[in-house]
């Protein structure tokens, strides 16, 4: 299983020491993927990704990550799109794929649908999305989420509790998944 991380200020601010906390982070997950690594940070140095890959699907240096997107949008990713070939071929005429991966077919998604390609992505997923044109990150929304607790999966909690657990996923950083 790839693990993702990463580092974001929530006021648009440069996050002092940003590559030292990202090789932090690096280090913290190794144990989550044993076919490659690696860090982005945005050029104004407010936010920054990190990945550790356990290849599956494609097993090329064009599935790394965190992958970059015209835009540019970047995704660090982990899990499995099961109708990611079906959702390849619509999106062909609107996308030159450079990989065989799934990974590449959510971020081409993103590009096409924005947050609603949640929509149309049936799997096990988590991501992390930093999209520079709308200068926001973007996680799975609560509907598309569970909860994983020392392997046991929970379903999300509802009403009031929910909305609270959202909002301080979204006002705080993100962290090792």
């Amino acid at each position: 299983m790839c693990g993702i991380a990463g580092v974001v200020s929530l006021d648009g601010s440069p996050v002092p020491r940003l590559d030292a906390a990202l090789a932090l982070l690096d280090r913290l997950i190794a144990h989550r993927g044993p076919d490659g690594h690696g860090a982005w940070s945005s050029s104004r140095r407010d936010i920054g990704l990190v990945h550790r890959r356990l290849a599956i699907i494609d097993l090329s240096a064009a599935a790394h990550q965190p992958m970059t997107a015209p835009g540019p949008t970047v995704v660090s990713y982990n899990g499995e799109i099961y109708n990611y070939l079906e959702l390849r071929e619509a999106l062909a005429p609107h996308w030159r794929f450079r990989s065989a991966s799934d990974t590449e077919c959510t971020l081409a998604a993103y590009d096409r649908y924005g947050t609603e390609c949640l929509d149309r992505l049936r799997g096990m997923f988590v991501f992390a999305l930093w999209d520079e044109r709308e200068q926001r990150r973007s996680e799975p929304a609560e509907p598309h989420r569970t909860e994983t607790t020392a392997g046991v999966e929970h379903p999300p909690q509802q009403g009031e509790d929910q909305a609270r657990q959202h909002e301080q996923h979204r006002e705080g950083a993100m962290v090792p998944a």
